[in-house]
Formats: structure tokens, sequence, C-alpha cells
């Protein structure tokens, strides 16, 4: 019931494959207040890193040996640990492999220790909400807000932000008419307001009119909140930005709810409530299930044009090594079967090793290949990835101090996030825009 085809609003990745709720839902029911006993919905907390203490090693060594050199180097360095067909020490190629994984491995965890913080300051942005014990709104961070929760927005200076903590039903406004004017940028990226309006009962049972600095304006009826019951039923969460259709069970009334890209009353997740002193609503979707979050993929592993284009240079690299080593090996599997070989005293032909066995020559033209290989394993420059990681976060650190790209109004500089795709941006040659400047 509720849910309807179709949908509106752009501008957002593809969903998040394998959500889950935390419980199976055909409806979703959300009562306020909130029951003692209940469904348990996802938290409000939100988390867009990559990594955790315990998936950082396996994840990130995973992920690193995608890159052919990588696994390239992994395997001459257990060769080169057999003494056998080895003529160097495996610490030859051991030490430098783990320099270059440790490298790696400390700037992806410097980038992800960012989306950590990002996340810490997101989580602990402050709202308010009704404390049913006491009566009054408190103060509290996101991350506490819950299915359920009367929550009010303000544009004041009280020190709570003016960004919706989780996705609300409104319930009221302190505009007269119980309009709020919202901020989509962080959606769709357009930067005009989009207009919410409360319904009419709500809006005149759950506010009275006071002069504020000589402008008429709703202010908080705290006796009627405090009372308000309310039952909302509406769908599972899903991934449609500006869909919502719902039901609300208040004050003796069944009332119709709906949202919409304009109107309507559903205020969504990191939108921004403009010209509008507060709105008060209650919590239907936290977390990960509101719809900004629905629409988010996981941290991409990027592996930008020129990655791409090395790989396949490794590969034809290989293939020349392999070209070389097959031809050393033949030579040597001849050799070791001629007549010269076995009249030659200085090699002591008598005493049979594997490595040079002139009864067996193919054996040892297959130890002589792997042998090759090691020695002439440093025709892949491992040292190369490295220069390109130790460029990549010198372009990285460039963007972020670059002053042409910081915004004073609001003390906001510009972020790389990740240093993985630094170098496509020398190949761009045209940016195609729309007139919200939304990139393509």
């Amino acid at each position: 019931r509720g849910v309807s085809g179709g949908g509106g609003g752009g501008g957002m990745h593809m969903p998040l494959k394998g959500l889950r709720t935390v419980h199976a839902e055909t409806e979703r029911e959300v009562v306020t207040p909130k029951p003692a006993e209940g469904p348990v919905f996802a938290t409000n907390f939100v988390s867009t890193s990559k990594y955790t203490m315990v998936t950082f090693v396996p994840l990130n060594l995973m992920l690193q040996f995608q890159r052919t050199a990588n696994l390239y180097f992994l395997c001459i360095a257990v060769l080169a640990s057999i003494s056998l067909i080895s003529p160097l020490g495996g610490s030859t190629f051991w030490i430098p492999l783990i320099t270059v994984l440790g490298a790696t491995a400390v700037k992806d965890g410097a980038e992800d220790y960012r989306r950590h913080q990002s996340d810490l300051e997101e989580n602990n942005r402050l709202t308010e909400v009704l404390d049913h014990a006491s009566g009054e709104f408190k103060v509290v961070p996101w991350w506490e807000v819950k299915v359920g929760d009367l929550v009010r927005v303000t544009t004041g200076e009280d020190g709570c932000t003016a960004m919706l903590p989780c996705d609300l039903v409104l319930m009221a406004s302190s505009n007269v008419d119980g309009t709020a004017f919202l901020e989509t940028a962080n959606l769709d990226g357009e930067t005009n307001l989009k207009l919410r309006e409360s319904l009419e009962l709500l809006q005149k049972e759950l506010t009275r009119l006071e002069m504020v600095e000589g402008n008429e304006q709703a202010v908080p009826q705290m006796e009627t909140i405090r009372k308000l019951q309310c039952k909302i039923h509406c769908h599972p969460p899903d991934m449609m930005l500006y869909e919502f259709n719902a039901r609300a069970e208040v004050m003796g009334e069944e009332l119709p709810l709906n949202g919409m890209s304009s109107g309507g009353q559903f205020l969504q997740r990191s939108t921004k409530l403009k010209n509008t002193k507060w709105v008060m609503g209650v919590a239907v979707y936290t977390g990960k299930e509101t719809k900004i979050q629905m629409n988010m993929n996981d941290p991409p592993n990027k592996v930008s044009d020129i990655e791409k284009s090395l790989n396949s240079f490794i590969f034809l690299l290989f293939g020349m090594l392999g070209v070389i080593c097959t031809a050393g090996a033949i030579g040597a599997g001849l050799f070791a079967g001629s007549e010269t070989a076995r009249g030659s005293w200085y090699l002591k032909p008598e005493n049979a090793t594997v490595a040079f066995d002139t009864a067996a020559p193919a054996v040892t033209g297959v130890i002589t290949w792997l042998t090759y290989l090691i020695l002439l394993s440093l025709l892949i420059p491992i040292s190369l990835y490295v220069s390109i990681e130790m460029v990549k976060t010198v372009i990285m650190l460039v963007i972020s101090a670059d002053r042409e790209m910081y915004v004073e109004d609001e003390d906001l500089q510009s972020k790389a996030r990740s240093s993985g795709l630094c170098e496509e941006l020398g190949q761009v040659s045209y940016i195609f825009s729309d007139k919200t400047g939304t990139l393509t």
C-alpha cells in the first residue's frame, strides 16, 4: 500500500546492491511516541568509508594485488625464496615489494581516515528531538535520532545545523501557512528552493500565531505537541527520491501524505532548510534506509586509464620476458643434452643436480627458465608504480591547497577524497553542464 512506480529525481547513483533493512517489511508503521517494544529499524549512523580496523589489511592487499605488477612481483619473490632455482636471495625482492605495498597502504589508509573523519562530523551534527519524559525538545547528535522521533530542525544560532538529519514527514513549520522551503543541492544539484506544505489540520493544532520581530509567525504549541499521538503507515525504504505515499492516523483523523519534487509533506535527509525558521516532523527513515543513502554505492576502487594502460604494458613486457627466458631455457636444455656438456670435466657432469643434469635436459631447461625469470625480472620496473603513486599524492595535495577553488562565504576548500583519478584531470578537453552546474 502506498507504493507507486516511476519516480522523479535525478543526479544520483545506482542503488546500493545487497542492501537489506533490519527486518523484512511489506509496510512500515511508524508510531509517535515510540513504543517501549516494537520493530527495530536501522540506526541513523552512516558510514562512507571503505575499510574498518579489521578489514583494512586483507581488503587493501586484495585490491593492491589486482594490479598486475604487484601480483607479478609477488610470484617472483616467492620463486626467489627457493634456493634450488634462485641465484639471488628472496630478500632482494621481498623488501621492495613490501615497501611498495606498505607505502600504498599508508596512502589508502590516510584517504579512508579522512572519510571516517567526514562521517564522524556528519554523524555528530546536532538537531532537536522531543524528549517525552521532560516534554521539551533536547539537542542530540544525528546518530541518536530514531524512527518515530519528533524532530525539530531550526535555522537559528542554537548550534544546530539547518540540514535535515533523516527523512521526515512534515508536521508543522514556522510559516503561517505551514509551508517550508528546502535546498536540494545535495540530492540533485539544483539550487532553486523546493516547496513543502504541512497538512492544514496539523499546522493549526500544533502551532499558534505570534508577532516575532514585527512579523506574524507560527510558534510551537508545546501543550499540544507533548500530547501528540501519531501513527504513520508508509512503504518500506526504497531509492525513489521524490516518491512517498502514506497515510497518517492523528487526532482522530486519517490523513493522506505524499512526497514529490516540489510540494507534499516529505523532507529528505541532507536537504537544507531555507527561508523558514523551523520545521517539525516525524522521522520515518533513518541512516542507510534514507533516500539519499539508498542511492549511494560503496566507495569504488577507482582505476584510471593510465593505470589500465600500465597493466597492458606489463603484459607486453611479461611476454617479452617469457620469450627471452624460453630462448635461454631451450639453449640450456640443448646444451645439457649435448656431448659437449658430458665431456666438459670442469662442469662435473657426473655430479648431477636438478639444475644441471645431462641425463635429464628437459628438467634442466625448466629450471633454467625459472632462473632466467628471476634474473631478468627487473625488466618490469616496480619503481614505476611507486613514482606514479607519489605523483598522484602530490597532485591531490595541490588540489586541496588551491586558493582558486576556495569558497570564502562557506569557508569551504576543495577536497580530493581519493587520489585514484587525479591524472584523469589532465585529459579533460570539454565539460558538459546543465544550467544547475551539474557535471555530466
